[in-house]
């Protein structure tokens, strides 16, 4: 998991606005279950939800 956080540290400095909600309105996984494990995945590694 602290790769998983290091690296979204790193991409967030890239992004600073960059949140599971602007994430969702890009990236439409249509509910599927791949697009909430993914999403879930990125809110534990640090991604703010808002």
């Amino acid at each position: 998991m602290d790769e998983a956080q290091a690296t979204m540290a790193h991409y967030l400095t890239m992004e600073p606005t960059r949140t599971i909600q602007t994430w969702k309105k890009t990236n439409n996984y249509g509910g599927s279950e791949g697009g909430k494990r993914l999403l879930a995945g990125m809110r534990k590694a640090g991604m703010p939800l808002e």
